[in-house]
């Protein structure tokens, strides 16, 4: 009993480790007819909008948003009659917008809430459309086209108040808002033709037109894990990069690897050690050694790094999006049918955690015990080479980094032992990374505090 006991776990350890080890795409179900371009995780399962009707097979009528359980896709209310653009939570209810005017036979004007399975009106919506909806310091934005919100003027951009959409401040913004992110504790909006505009008191300051649209934003690490740039997607050109730059407090800048022409990015999702971003590009990068990394549609950066490929081969012509994440996994959502040669109608997930690379190369053993952890537990890391000053990070399964944890490690040769303590966390799924002394991700897994 004692030698299949042991067999038992080496089995296991052995297929943990190669689900882990390689990031592999796969599709939801049969997938969606149509392009996703909202992506949002809600009350433990994936919802979508876009500009689908129905699921890959055309079996379930979906109606520009779904959602997803885990094993199949159904219905959300009625859905609606045009585009959904974008997704959001706010105070534990989903709001959507778009380019849509009905639910059913229910008249909505571009904005709703979804309220006991049925989508109903947000404080009369507004006279166009919504791209972009925003949670800023505890209030709700919106941006998009618009200039109404039933008899008021509200110019592109409004915020939620008292069950009334208003002015954010007092000046006019004109063009259309697609992109809204905060940053260095600031509000930013993003369009055209005025580029990149932030909210300062009672004012829009610009901060520099672009050459095009600006469709995505995110605040991420640059080159430092101090120092923060606000990166920005669209299809503009800040030479020598296309379709992305950052702005570093004063001026646009390159992102670190230039984007190649022609390069459009709609998608960009910040997590707590890596930057994603969607579209349709192509990016290539050096990784030492003259190592050129080229990656199309999708791609990753840790702060310290260049731009990295996703393990990810897309249809001829495929766009992404939206990104979004589900069971703490990246998913992508656009217009493709394959990713790798797998059937992924125009949605996909990935197979490892987000933010985390596969396993390092220099990893030849670890082990995390007790497991279930209850007061403290230790994570043993065998290495071809000793690791200098490693790191370990602990996050909840919603991306979060928890600072309440505290770890100390001892190393002998190439073994490396963190000790964990829970201090005041409640049980539950958790995920530890352990980084490099560049803070580049060199192991993940998830473990469960009883």
């Amino acid at each position: 009993m004692k030698k299949i006991h042991l067999l038992s776990l080496i089995l296991i350890f052995i297929i943990s480790q190669t689900d882990f080890a390689v990031a592999q795409w796969s599709g939801l179900g049969n997938g969606l007819n149509g392009q996703v371009s909202a992506i949002v995780e809600f009350q433990n399962e994936l919802y979508v909008g876009g500009k689908f009707t129905a699921n890959g097979t055309n079996a379930t009528t979906l109606n520009h948003i779904a959602k997803w359980n885990g094993t199949s896709w159904s219905a959300v209310g009625s859905g609606f009659d045009e585009e959904v653009k974008t997704l959001v939570v706010f105070n534990n209810q989903l709001y959507a917008g778009g380019t849509f005017t009905h639910s059913g036979a229910t008249a909505l004007n571009h904005v709703a809430k979804l309220s006991g399975g049925t989508w109903v009106d947000v404080a009369q919506g507004f006279n166009s459309n919504v791209n972009a909806l925003y949670v800023f310091q505890d209030a709700l934005y919106a941006g998009g086209a618009f200039s109404q919100s039933g008899a008021t003027a509200v110019n592109k951009i409004a915020k939620l108040v008292s069950n009334s959409w208003t002015n954010p401040n007092n000046t006019i913004v004109t063009g259309e808002v697609k992109a809204i992110a905060q940053h260095l504790g600031n509000l930013y909006i993003g369009g055209f033709p005025f580029g990149v505009l932030r909210m300062d008191a009672a004012t829009w300051t610009s901060i520099g037109a672009l050459s095009g649209q600006v469709y995505a934003m995110g605040s991420f690490q640059y080159q430092s894990s101090t120092t923060k740039y606000l990166y920005i997607g669209g299809d503009f050109t800040v030479a020598p990069s296309f379709g992305l730059c950052v702005y570093n407090g004063s001026s646009y800048a390159t992102p670190f690897n230039q984007y190649l022409q022609p390069s459009k990015v709609y998608a960009i999702l910040p997590t707590a050690t890596k930057l994603f971003t969607g579209g349709q590009f192509s990016v290539s990068a050096t990784w030492g050694a003259g190592q050129t990394r080229v990656s199309n549609n999708i791609s990753q950066k840790a702060y310290t790094t260049p731009w990295d490929t996703m393990s990810a081969t897309f249809s001829a012509g495929a766009t992404v999006f939206a990104l979004g994440t589900y069971g703490n996994r990246l998913v992508a959502g656009g217009t493709f049918t394959t990713i790798n040669g797998v059937t992924c109608t125009n949605i996909a997930i990935r197979s490892t955690t987000v933010g985390i690379d596969e396993i390092s190369d220099n990893v030849t053993d670890y082990t995390f015990f007790p497991s279930p952890m209850t007061d403290m537990a230790t994570l043993r890391i065998t290495t071809k080479t000793p690791l200098i000053k490693p790191g370990l990070s602990i996050f909840d399964n919603q991306s979060r980094l928890i600072s309440s944890l505290q770890s100390d490690y001892t190393q002998s040769n190439n073994e490396t032992e963190f000790s964990i303590r829970r201090n005041d966390l409640s049980a539950g799924l958790y995920y530890y990374v352990v980084t490099d002394e560049n803070g580049n991700g060199i192991l993940s897994d998830k473990f469960i505090i009883q």
